[in-house]
């Protein structure tokens, strides 16, 4: 549910700057945006519950060190860090250099109508909240593994050259996205036994790194072959997600097995 509402507010985000943008400019758009981050955080302040079953410990920086140390010397949370901030790294940046590629020939759309193309996270939106349900049926590795090749397919759709083939593309990388990114995400909280609050934030730490450090990667592709070279960029990546994944299922299947012998 945390990670379907996290893509509803990139969506809604996205969707409301592309049409105050259109109508006033960029200018008056951040005025806006920045009302709208004041309102809800004053709604935060007093609609956030009191902690529940959380005590808390005197900050020791030694201590700390080690506990982050721990988490990333272990296998099992490595790798869903890997595999998370990686997946950013080429997920939201694919959208930054699909908006350059609609705004140009032959698609010309209008700043407002790009706002719209974010819409398509809807169907991450219903992808995490619906991967508590069908883990119960399969391992959480494979359901990354699952995501990740549903990532792939929707890189390669957009390759069709039509509007509607970019945007069902788009909707699939959604859709396998946020779907890996909820399982990875609990996979962190169950698999560190200790310090959990300090692992949870080593994954963000990879996540929005991998955001920010994205453009970077992805611009020689785009320069190189345009949109073309850009999914080439991302399938170079994502198979090295992919790979992580099912190195992550034969580790923590080895785990099992030897807490059973």
């Amino acid at each position: 549910s945390y990670i379907s509402a996290n893509s509803l507010g990139g969506v809604s985000g996205r969707v409301i700057g592309g049409v105050t943008a259109d109508l006033w400019g960029w200018s008056d758009t951040f005025l806006f945006m920045a009302g709208v981050n004041l309102l809800l955080l004053t709604a935060f302040i007093f609609l956030l519950p009191p902690s529940a079953r959380f005590r808390p410990r005197r900050f020791r920086l030694p201590k700390v060190a080690r506990n982050l140390h721990k988490h990333l010397s272990n296998p099992l949370l490595l790798l869903a860090y890997l595999i998370g901030g990686f997946n950013f790294f080429i997920f939201v940046n694919q959208y930054s250099y699909a908006t350059f590629l609609l705004a140009d020939a032959p698609y010309h759309l209008s700043t407002k109508m790009l706002g719209l193309l974010f819409l398509t996270y809807l169907s991450g939106s219903l992808s995490s909240a619906l991967s508590g349900h069908w883990m119960r049926q399969i391992s959480q590795p494979i359901g990354m593994a699952i995501g990740i090749v549903l990532m792939i397919l929707g890189s390669l759709t957009t390759l069709i050259p039509s509007l509607y083939g970019i945007i069902v593309g788009l909707l699939l990388s959604a859709f396998g996205f946020f779907f890996t990114q909820s399982i990875a995400s609990s996979w962190v909280s169950h698999n560190a036994h200790f310090a959990k609050a300090s692992s949870s934030s080593l994954y963000l730490v990879f996540y929005y790194l991998g955001a920010s450090f994205g453009g970077f990667y992805l611009d020689p592709f785009w320069q190189w072959l345009s949109w073309e070279g850009v999914v080439l960029g991302a399938i170079f990546v994502l198979t090295g997600t992919l790979m992580a994944a099912v190195i992550l299922e034969r580790i923590s299947t080895k785990s099992v097995d030897e807490q059973l012998c």
